[in-house]
């Protein structure tokens, strides 16, 4: 059939992107979140333990919380954004974790981050090592990672909806993972809505900055189409339309680092703002930031509203969308297009 031929495709894409071999299964997924609920809906094992980041967009939490998995445990990252090793030590001896999970955002993906993900692994209860990996599709993947989840969606990728689940062949933990496909009706909602994506992009219409310093954190109710929490396979459009998001992947990439430069330069020297700089940084989807006071937030809308940039709220807590742990975090949008 067509769509097979076209899958087979974008998964030999995304093969020579992420540098994988056979030991992994592909699943392309309806989105990201749903590529997590499928993995943790298919573990027979419901009693499971999962230890996940309290710093993270919380649609992780509901996508695991929906399996109906019996505990999930949070674990601290640092204002670094990078897991907090002794924390995850403390939370191990204390829960014995049977998955660790992984989620590095805004560029924090790095040599120490790596390095954590190997110690945690090699833990005396052997917990799997999941790792999502959706703002920044190419992270490299060590061989100790056993699950990984990304996204075709505005982040790393232009691309339009859809989300990839790789898990290590042979994993008897887990039932078969059968993946519904969409219906016409779907097929043409997807579409309808890339077609008015694509009007409004041409329009370029952009709000805005509005929200108050401490307020307004960034949380997914995950309740209406195309943003719910599925078993689909990715629509047939998405998988045409990223296709040839995927031909733009390093073109984009170079748009960014440059974006990034122009950013910090702008930003670097303001008074109460500090830019968190990783190696992986300057072509992430979002440029993080530490706000101290209501003074340098004004400063930065004023910078974002200048350049038709957004600026994202900190993120909520995984289970409390009125809290957040981090609530001067914010994160600077690096578009896909030259800032200047």
């Amino acid at each position: 059939m067509l769509r097979e031929k076209f899958e087979k495709i974008i998964k030999n894409k995304i093969l020579n992107i992420l540098y994988l071999n056979d030991e992994y299964d592909i699943y392309l997924v309806s989105s990201a979140r749903s590529a997590i609920f499928c993995f943790f809906n298919s573990i027979k094992n419901k009693k499971s333990v999962v230890l996940i980041p309290n710093y993270v967009c919380n649609v992780i939490y509901k996508a695991i919380e929906e399996t109906g998995v019996s505990q999930i445990v949070l674990y601290d990252v640092t204002d670094n954004l990078l897991p907090n090793l002794q924390d995850l030590k403390n939370k191990n001896d204390i829960f014995r974790p049977d998955i660790i999970l992984f989620a590095p955002i805004f560029g924090a993906y790095s040599k120490e981050f790596i390095n954590i993900m190997k110690i945690t692994s090699e833990f005396s209860n052997r917990p799997k090592i999941f790792l999502d990996f959706a703002q920044d599709f190419d992270a490299p993947i060590p061989k100790f990672v056993d699950i990984g989840v990304s996204t075709f969606n505005k982040k790393t990728i232009n691309g339009f909806f859809g989300g990839i689940l790789i898990i290590k062949k042979k994993d008897y933990s887990i039932s078969t993972i059968n993946l519904e496909h969409n219906s016409i009706k779907d097929e043409l909602q997807y579409l309808k809505l890339l077609i008015s994506m694509f009007i409004s992009s041409i329009i370029d219409k952009r709000n805005k900055n509005n929200f108050s310093f401490n307020d307004n954190y960034d949380y997914s109710y995950c309740k209406y189409f195309p943003y719910t929490i599925n078993n689909f396979s990715i629509s047939i459009v998405s998988i045409l339309y990223n296709l040839l998001a995927l031909s733009k992947f390093y073109s984009h990439r170079k748009i960014r680092t440059k974006n990034f430069y122009y950013i910090n330069q702008a930003l670097n020297n303001i008074e109460d703002m500090k830019i968190i700089i990783h190696e992986r940084t300057k072509f992430s989807p979002f440029i993080p930031i530490i706000i101290k006071n209501k003074k340098a937030l004004k400063k930065l809308k004023i910078f974002a509203d200048k350049n038709k940039i957004l600026i994202k709220n900190p993120y909520s807590k995984p289970n409390n969308k009125d809290e957040s742990f981090k609530n001067y975090l914010f994160a600077l949008e690096n578009p896909f297009k030259k800032l200047f």
